[in-house]
């Protein structure tokens, strides 16, 4: 009787463990769960950041109106906002709030119907999900293209990418962006191995949605006429010039199904309309308006969209403000998202990525795999870069799921080929995976250890890369927990201190005024590089609240000796 049991139990454990894909298949699921359950230490953590609080709520109106009259409605297109307001579909929510003009006003009264952040916390989940789908797309399109391990490293990378992990937590389009536009080169890849109507009408929803997501999108569409260019000149090279034509009427599908799409996701409300009357505010679109074109054909996109892409580039013609390397700028820099990369990005990925530029010719990779991988990461650095729109490592995120896929080829192609390599592998994944878990769940604030950690991301960016007011939260606990009654607050952000049961007076700009005063000092990073704050940079912090909020205790003798200079 033992040995039947021994038998059947030797069984059941080989036929679940024995069979390596199943054994892919387990692990993958695990780091799947791992990641959406770092995913949701993080959207509980966070109190909202910077621009959430005006996107709250905001696709319910839009699901409820059909209008797009709101100036944050047109910052950019509804896809990421239906998405966040999907679990509050059935929530109470007090639509008079859609009244106050201030944007960020209107959030903070959201806000307040709820104390226990449940609207926010609702908003945010079905982002995490689109995230966790990422990630299956990510373990799914690597183990089709370069086999199980490659796909369940691709995996890893992403899973433990403090990048990833902030933005799947917030209710920004970056993510949704990131989500769609990996779908959109992934069917693009499948669609150029193999020419299907089927495949191309895929390709064709797939980018509508990305469209839909962020009005960055329209890199994903220089992108893929570039991907199908370089495939054609590739197969030309090699003698297939037949290989690399796609069908006119694959073309033609393609536009109309990305249009439909498009126009479907603002329920066709203003489609089809000449904009010659249109008073564009951006040099760019009063240079189109110009040549007359506008007179002629209706436009394809929604007149919402084009108003939107016109207002962002307005905001990308004035430029922006910047910090970088312990310096404020009036303007974008070209180097910033260089700096950005390399200090936000994993020390152990930036060796991986290293490695496969090295040795990329020795592992006989599919070239159409690269040139789809590569081209969008390409795209946006250059973009972004040359624009000088120095906003935060999140403009170019649709980069990082491509990168893991690529990395991972060239990683276990070479792990393979070179066995004493293994254990350098595993000692770099266990690095990896160390460097996040030691930020969690402060992931936003992340710095890799060649930069000095995220204690040093003070001196080296802010803002969506560093602090965006996403520890209000963990300061108004701090202070409770400490008996703190009162402190003088300068604040980076949006949402409303005393939500979260933060009592406090604005720290004066005058530094003379603040030293009168005896409540501690807690003041964002951001809000660090400000003029009128930065004399407290010659002052040591008490202490951290999660990296981004510095906290001051002015000392009780404060004669000059004593005290940074004055400003």
């Amino acid at each position: 009787m033992g040995n039947v049991r021994m038998y059947f139990g030797a069984l059941t454990w080989n036929s679940f463990w024995c069979p390596p894909e199943r054994r892919m298949k387990v692990l993958a699921i695990a780091l799947l769960c791992v990641f959406a359950f770092q995913g949701a230490a993080a959207l509980r953590e966070m109190s909202s950041t910077g621009d959430e609080t005006h996107y709250l709520g905001m696709g319910r109106y839009l699901l409820r109106t059909h209008r797009w009259d709101l100036p944050d409605a047109l910052l950019h297109p509804p896809l990421s906002y239906y998405l966040q307001s999907a679990l509050l579909y059935f929530e109470p929510m007090d639509f008079r709030a859609f009244d106050i003009p201030d944007m960020n006003a209107r959030g903070r009264a959201l806000m307040a119907a709820s104390p226990d952040d449940r609207l926010l916390h609702l908003a945010r989940w079905p982002v995490l999900l689109l995230a966790v789908l990422l990630g299956v797309l990510v373990v799914v399109w690597g183990w089709q293209s370069c086999g199980p391990a490659a796909g369940l490293s691709a995996l890893f990378l992403y899973a433990f990418s403090p990048a990833i992990l902030s933005n799947a937590a917030l209710i920004t389009p970056d993510l949704c962006l990131t989500f769609f536009s990996t779908l959109t080169f992934y069917f693009l890849w499948r669609y150029l191995r193999r020419q299907t109507f089927s495949m191309v009408l895929l390709v064709g929803i797939a980018l509508g949605l990305t469209m839909l997501s962020k009005f960055a999108a329209i890199l994903v569409v220089l992108t893929v006429v570039l991907i199908a260019a370089m495939h054609k000149i590739c197969n030309r090279l090699s003698g297939r010039s037949a290989a690399g034509k796609i069908p006119l009427r694959h073309v033609a599908a393609l536009f109309l199904v990305t249009i439909l799409v498009v126009n479907a996701g603002y329920f066709f409300t203003g489609a089809f309309r000449f904009l010659d009357g249109m008073n564009f505010k951006s040099h760019l679109f009063q240079r189109v308006a110009d040549t007359g074109i506008l007179h002629w054909f209706p436009s394809p996109l929604p007149q919402a969209y084009a108003v939107g892409m016109d207002l962002q580039y307005t905001v990308v013609e004035n430029g922006f403000r910047c910090f970088l390397l312990g310096k404020v700028l009036p303007h974008g820099v070209f180097l910033y998202y260089v700096v950005a990369f390399f200090s936000k990005t994993p020390a152990p990925l930036l060796l991986l990525i290293v490695i496969a530029l090295i040795f990329h010719r020795k592992f006989g990779n599919e070239t159409l795999l690269m040139i789809v991988l590569l081209a969008p990461v390409a795209i946006f650095f250059s973009y972004f870069s040359l624009t000088r729109v120095s906003r935060g490592i999140r403009y170019i995120l649709p980069a990082y799921p491509l990168l893991f896929i690529w990395v991972s080829q060239a990683g276990v192609s070479l792990a393979t080929r070179v066995r004493y390599l293994k254990p350098v592998m595993a000692v770099l994944a266990l690095w990896y995976a160390a460097g996040c878990l030691s930020v969690a769940p402060h992931y936003l604030a992340y710095f890799n250890e060649l930069c000095g950690g995220p204690k040093n991301g003070v001196n080296i960016l802010d803002e969506s890369d560093f602090d965006w007011g996403q520890e209000l939260k963990s300061l108004g606990n701090y202070l409770r927990e400490r008996k703190i009654q009162r402190v003088q607050l300068s604040y980076f952000g949006t949402a409303d201190p005393q939500h979260y049961g933060i009592s406090y007076d604005l720290l004066p700009c005058d530094s003379a005024l603040a030293l009168k005063s005896n409540e501690p000092i807690a003041i964002s990073a951001t809000a660090l590089h400000w003029d009128c704050n930065r004399w407290l940079a010659g002052l040591k912090p008490a202490d951290r609240i999660g990296y981004s909020i510095l906290l001051f205790n002015l000392p009780e003798d404060r004669s000059p000796r004593n005290l940074p200079p004055m400003h």
